[in-house]
């Protein structure tokens, strides 16, 4: 497979600056990105990303027009300087962040080309600030976007971009025994429906989901033999449905991982009496050393002889640098007959017999994480998954569920933080439940390892 860091797009999903200029303006517009496209960017990468441009100059997908019909003189049409009442302005340093966000965020080199390009078609007088605006995007200068037209939303993107890409590449695997909710755990650290989680052996293959740092909402499919890119999760649903060989999926992480390169690995679970290969897919991705381990463990069956088998296997057979231990479905706890520290006291003794030292144990509901986490971003819900979410709301509100309190403290600069990430109706009764749900306290202990 090719290295899925090369399949990103960094566009992020927001209105353009040029949105609301005539429509020549914007096929001009359009007709020369093209022209540069051509010219820096991947064939097979052209289309796409000329496409999550189009989404943000018209708010829509593109409809078949085609942009190369225009003149050679495209190039002094879009980056002349311009007049208007109160204000002279020009569209090149809007062109430029895009060619670069684009085509650039990783290669300062082609950066640099791209710049010397469109310096070609301007007037010496404005090659300074060309010149300088680039240097500051390549350095961290967040001032590169003063007196442009470029948005402060545009220039985040570009910053969480730059920061993604400085940042250590780091992967954490997923295990369990079947059943044990991985891939739902994986979908609440998104914060997409995108793992089936029925209650058999859904996984059957080993699938890495690879964080991208803008929001586009664009998945990227990668497998032995193609890429695609797909808008609607549906359609990403559709693709992973039972598949048998390895595939990759790169998509924007609601979560603390948003800025960082991080990869969540799904495995098989490795007790499955009717798909007995799924054991052997597992057990081969744990070959080798890894950095990070996170085994999930279902708490109504925790200390099964299945968990027992396999947490020995790994303590045995498997390197490794941090495990953590999610006990996961804390929602399905009776607590008229145990408590939440009586169940974590067991089961940390429990591993500490198998041979694991002060054991990290994270207790979570990964379904009721994910439900709180995609109402407080403004997700289209369904009736059921609506009232789902109630009542995990009203459950997570409850003094004996607050799963928060057997995590780290976070400060209240973190809190300010991680409330700001989300996007839709964020009360804060709503952001109590989801926090006591134990997803951001794991995500927290995951982001720290």
């Amino acid at each position: 497979m090719e290295r899925w860091s090369e399949n990103i797009i960094y566009y992020p999903q927001l209105a353009h600056p040029l949105h609301n200029e005539r429509g020549i303006t914007r096929e001009k517009y359009m007709a020369l990105l093209k022209k540069y496209a051509v010219r820096y960017e991947r064939e097979d990468l052209i289309d796409i990303k000329l496409q999550v441009v189009y989404k943000a100059l018209y708010g829509k997908q593109e409809g078949g027009k085609h942009w190369d019909s225009y003149s050679q003189q495209i190039d002094k049409e879009v980056l002349r300087t311009r007049f208007s009442p109160f204000k002279i302005f020009s569209y090149r340093y809007i062109f430029l962040f895009d060619c670069l966000l684009l085509f650039a965020v990783t290669d300062e080199e082609k950066g640099k080309q791209i710049c010397d390009d469109i310096k070609a078609c301007v007037h010496s007088r404005y090659h300074k600030k060309i010149d300088d605006m680039v240097l500051k995007m390549y350095e961290g200068d967040k001032r590169f976007a003063i007196k442009t037209l470029i948005s402060d939303e545009m220039v985040c993107a570009w910053s969480d971009a730059r920061q993604f890409n400085e940042s250590r590449e780091q992967e954490v695997v997923f295990t369990a025994t079947m059943s044990a909710g991985k891939s739902t755990l994986i979908n609440a650290i998104m914060g997409h429906n995108l793992s089936e989680t029925k209650k058999a052996a859904c996984t059957s293959t080993v699938i890495k989901f690879h964080s991208i740092p803008v929001k586009n909402n664009l998945y990227t499919i990668i497998d032995e033999k193609h890429h695609y890119f797909f808008e609607d999760p549906d359609y990403v649903r559709d693709y992973m449905k039972d598949r048998k060989t390895p595939f990759e999926v790169c998509a924007y992480f609601d979560s603390l991982f948003c800025n960082r390169k991080i990869t969540l690995t799904d495995t098989p679970g490795i007790d499955s009496a009717l798909n007995t290969l799924h054991k052997n897919v597992t057990r081969s991705e744990l070959t080798g050393h890894k950095e990070k381990i996170l085994y999930v463990i279902p708490v109504e069956t925790y200390g099964s002889k299945a968990d027992y088998n396999y947490l020995t296997y790994i303590k045995k057979e498997v390197s490794y640098d941090k495990i953590v231990f999610s006990v996961n479905m804390m929602d399905s706890c009776d607590m008229e007959d145990d408590s939440i520290g009586n169940i974590l006291q067991e089961i940390q003794k429990h591993l500490e017999d198998i041979g694991f030292p002060n054991p990290v144990v994270c207790p979570v509901s990964a379904k009721a994480g994910l439900q709180l986490k995609r109402l407080l971003n403004g997700a289209e819900l369904s009736d059921n998954e609506r009232r789902s979410a109630e009542v995990f709301r009203n459950l997570f509100l409850k003094e004996e569920f607050a799963l928060a309190e057997y995590y780290p403290h976070i400060d209240e600069s973190e809190v300010k933080d991680l409330r700001s990430r989300f996007s839709g109706v964020c009360d804060d009764e709503l952001w109590k439940a989801y926090v006591n749900t134990g997803l951001p306290g794991l995500e927290k202990i995951l982001y720290d390892l």
